[in-house]
């Protein structure tokens, strides 16, 4: 599942990557492109994220000053013994950078999170970052958050309920 943006010359792909094997785990990897030559600047990839567990499904938006790389990671929940997904991001630099060591997750509950998309405009504004959540009552809900580039200690304001078809979240 790749994924590419544009600074509006070059390029930074990312995409899910199993070549760890061993461990049968898949990590998130980017590359930076330059420009229409089609160039390969990081030709063994970037690691952005390689967690205990799998990292699957990752995005990647350009808001003007650096990417954004959104992706599901399935961790391990122990003392449980069973696997959850949740959404983490990284921050890269147009350098190539990983700005964000070890990426942070976008929210802090438990339910189950898959499939996120972002979107910025090109002029520094914040990104905004979807995903599908499961409920509590096992309907489906699209949540967003937005980040503030800006902002240097906490850059997340709280996540929004875009859309829920479950009547108990209405409002919410």
């Amino acid at each position: 599942n790749p994924d590419i943006a544009s600074d509006g010359k070059n390029f930074f792909v990312v995409w899910q990557d199993s070549r760890d094997w061993l461990l049968d785990w898949w990590a998130i990897y980017g590359a930076r492109v330059k420009d229409v030559t089609g160039l390969l600047l990081d030709p063994i990839g970037i690691v952005i994220s390689q967690k205990f567990g799998n990292e699957l499904y990752p995005c990647v938006s350009w808001n003007g000053e650096y990417y954004l790389v959104s992706y599901t990671c399935h961790d391990w929940n122990l003392p449980h013994t069973y696997w959850r997904e949740h959404i983490w991001a990284t921050r890269i630099s147009p350098g190539g950078g990983v700005i964000d060591l070890g990426g942070f997750r976008l929210s802090a509950v438990t339910n189950r999170q898959i499939h996120s998309a972002i979107s910025a405009p090109m002029d520094g504004s914040p990104f905004m970052v979807v995903w599908q959540e499961l409920s509590d009552t096992g309907r489906w809900k699209i949540k967003c958050r937005k980040l503030d580039p800006r902002k240097r200690r906490s850059p997340w304001c709280a996540a929004c309920l875009l859309y829920t078809s479950d009547a108990a979240d209405e409002g919410v």
